[in-house]
């Protein structure tokens, strides 16, 4: 790729890799933090464009794609990069056994789409369902277990685009952190811990110097819904088994994460504690106290 010789370096580097790229993903580039921040960056200032980093993956790609007749599946992160509108028609089909008409996806700035690189996250069509159109192994919340259900604040999902982050959630006395001590935003918002903070000071302070980081408006970062989390624990999940990606299980952990709906009063709910139910796991918290046992990830709406 004409454009990209002159970055030898790190592209020497990703070529060196390509052996780990599969037709599952672009694990191995997506695992090298390294030359990801630096061609986050290089994207940025406008050294190299979006659609000649995807052209180049895509060579790289068909480089190592297995014999004809596999019943592998294409990579399914360069299909996201590409196309992701028709990444999810085609996942939403085979989760649902039925057709879903799915909007364009909007416009995105080459911040974002830099962004999007850089920070690992996924962008993601949530289509209109409710949780009986959930495919039988798919988990569903546990509303009512360990709270009182007409106190929760629940948000149905609209239908729309969202791009979420894949960090890894850790337990919360693991000292590596998110990502497995590999944390670009948090680093970039500079955080040493994504535990131990408030649902007012990530609303107040850290929601908007994300938006800034990833070229959006204000308003459209905030943490996931309790319903958004669930349905996006539950499609990693089914992405790992049917893509052969290597997503994060959000419910395998003793942590739990923020989520963006309210519970009465002044507190909100929170999810995803192993103990508690894992993915149907849903508790509560007080909207302006830390806790060490809390973490968050974020959403942005497109």
């Amino acid at each position: 790729m004409e454009m990209l010789e002159g970055l030898p370096w790190w592209a020497k580097r990703l070529d060196e890799m390509s052996g780990r790229f599969s037709r599952s993903g672009l694990g191995g580039l997506l695992d090298y933090h390294g030359a990801t921040n630096t061609l986050g960056e290089l994207l940025t200032q406008g050294i190299v464009t979006p659609e000649a980093v995807q052209a180049w993956l895509g060579e790289q790609v068909g480089k190592h794609q297995p014999a004809t007749g596999s019943t592998a599946h294409p990579s399914a992160t360069a299909d996201l990069l590409t196309d992701p509108r028709a990444f999810w028609a085609q996942v939403w089909e085979e989760v649902l056994g039925r057709k879903l008409d799915i909007p364009p996806v909007l416009k995105i700035s080459g911040k974002t789409k830099a962004a999007i690189v850089a920070y690992h996250l996924m962008p993601v069509y949530l289509p209109v369902i409710t949780e009986e159109d959930y495919p039988t192994d798919f988990i569903k919340p546990q509303w009512g277990q360990h709270l009182t259900v007409s106190d929760i604040q629940r948000r149905p999902l609209p239908g729309r685009w969202v791009i979420v982050e894949m960090i890894v959630k850790p337990n919360w006395d693991d000292e590596n952190g998110y990502g497995n001590g590999i944390d670009p935003l948090a680093q970039a918002l500079g955080l040493t811990s994504r535990f131990s903070i408030s649902w007012d000071t990530l609303h107040e302070t850290h929601h908007p110097a994300t938006a800034n980081i990833l070229g959006l408006s204000k308003k459209a970062v905030r943490l996931p819904t309790a319903e958004e989390w669930n349905l996006i624990g539950n499609l990693f999940l089914w992405l790992n088994a049917n893509r052969n990606m290597n997503l994060p299980d959000l419910g395998a952990t003793n942590s739990w994460e923020w989520a963006e709906n309210t519970f009465g009063g002044g507190r909100r709910l929170i999810v995803g504690g192993r103990d508690y139910g894992g993915l149907a796991g849903v508790g509560f918290y007080w909207r302006g106290p830390r806790r060490g046992v809390l973490g968050f990830r974020v959403l942005a709406v497109l």
